[in-house]
């Protein structure tokens, strides 16, 4: 788990490299599905490659938490949850 600071200057714990998002939100971050779109996105540095910006769908949880998540790569996804 990483503490990444988002463009906008949000700042978010986030897992990168995963399978499953909906998965690895509610199991790592206790985040409770149906995740609902927010229609908006978060744009973090890719930590593995710093020379890319990686754009994250932002959604809310069944509780009102404000998540991220998007693939990466091909079948490869980043999520996280907000800290601030």
């Amino acid at each position: 788990m990483k503490r990444l600071t988002s463009r906008s200057g949000t700042s978010w714990d986030t897992v990168w490299g995963v399978g499953s998002p909906e998965e690895t939100l509610e199991t790592d971050f206790g985040a409770k599905a149906p995740f609902r779109s927010l229609h908006k996105t978060e744009a973090f540095i890719d930590p593995l490659y710093p020379d890319e910006t990686k754009r994250l769908t932002a959604y809310t949880d069944a509780s009102g938490v404000r998540v991220v998540m998007g693939e990466v790569s091909n079948g490869v996804w980043a999520v996280g949850i907000r800290r601030d």
